[in-house]
């Protein structure tokens, strides 16, 4: 997982870091590899979230929780991430 994305546009300091475009990686065993695990959200008009992030399709959060459930037994997902109800995609068997 990288530390922060890119941006679609410009910001106002005409740079294209620190927005939402990002990505991350599993490897090991029992990973659902070989594919990309997504859908691309677009970049026209109305599908960029706010002046110019790419739209969210997967939050860190529930693949870290898949991790945390199904690699490490640990069923503690609600006290790791509070206020978060996480869902579980299937990127791990």
């Amino acid at each position: 997982m990288q530390q922060f994305g890119r941006r679609a546009d410009e910001n106002a300091s005409l740079g294209t870091d620190h927005g939402h475009g990002s990505l991350m990686m599993l490897m090991g065993g029992n990973v659902q590899g070989g594919k990309v695990h997504s859908q691309w959200p677009g970049l026209e008009e109305g599908q960029l979230f706010g002046p110019g992030d790419l739209a969210v399709i997967t939050d860190y959060r529930d693949v870290l929780a898949e991790v945390c459930l199904k690699r490490r037994n640990n069923p503690m997902v609600e006290q790791i991430f509070p206020n978060h109800q996480s869902t579980i995609h299937g990127f791990i068997k």
